[in-house]
């Protein structure tokens, strides 16, 4: 604590300031209990008014207060139907999923048909022309012997030779 080195000055300054305040007071005028009670009517009147102005103040954030709840079920009403807009969109893209599906089985039987079809084509034909082939190459082995018989009988008989020859078959 810092000490005072003047004690006599910070008591002549103390003395000078309580004084000043002291008589900077005035007296006050003297008022009447008739006064009094006109000026408590004024009050309590003010403060019924007050009071009134902080009723209809409640009362309009009551009323701002339900404007508010009333926007906000209507944001949930849309909401609601946005949720039924939702689930009608997915009920649709499973049809659409399911129908895909469905395609693309479709579509691949349809091609295991074809290619079964088209396999069976190719072993018939095969199953046909192996008889058919074993037929011409007996026919061909016969049209062989005709013509070495034919080439024989040829070296004795110029007209055949000359007939063969013009067919190049000698």
């Amino acid at each position: 604590m810092p000490a005072f080195r003047f004690p006599f000055l910070a008591a002549t300054l103390t003395l000078f300031f309580w004084s000043a305040t002291a008589r900077a007071l005035e007296t006050a005028p003297r008022i009447t209990d008739r006064e009094i009670i006109q000026e408590l009517t004024t009050i309590r009147a003010n403060q019924q008014a007050t009071n009134q102005r902080f009723d209809d103040v409640n009362k309009r954030f009551d009323d701002v207060n339900k404007r508010f709840d009333d926007v906000n079920n209507r944001f949930n009403d849309v909401n609601k139907r946005f949720d039924d807009l939702n689930k009608r969109f997915d009920d649709v893209n499973k049809r659409i999923d399911d129908l895909h599906h469905l395609i693309l089985t479709l579509f691949g039987s349809l091609l295991g048909i074809i290619t079964a079809f088209v396999g069976f084509i190719f072993w018939d034909r095969r199953t046909i022309l192996k008889p058919m082939e074993a037929k011409l190459d007996q026919q061909a082995t016969l049209l062989n012997q005709v013509v070495a018989v034919l080439r024989q009988w040829a070296q004795n008989e110029p007209r055949l030779s000359a007939v063969l020859r013009q067919f190049s078959l000698l």
